[in-house]
């Protein structure tokens, strides 16, 4: 199954919350973002469930 969808990332440096687009895809998925507020380049793991349902985890550069 295939996911186009948009989820919110919170940036682990300054804790603002933003959305980023998810392209189509199956299972797991990693990119560099840079937050929309602090431009600070946060790693995003995004991973899609049995269900299609997209679950996103954002980490920094010290994690």
């Amino acid at each position: 199954m295939n996911v186009a969808d948009e989820t919110e990332v919170q940036c682990p440096y300054c804790g603002s919350v933003f959305t980023i687009a998810l392209e189509s895809f199956e299972g797991r998925q990693e990119f560099v973002e840079d937050c929309a507020v602090c431009c600070r380049p946060i790693s995003i793991v995004v991973t899609v469930d049995e269900d299609g349902i997209s679950h996103a985890e954002a980490h920094g550069e010290d994690e």
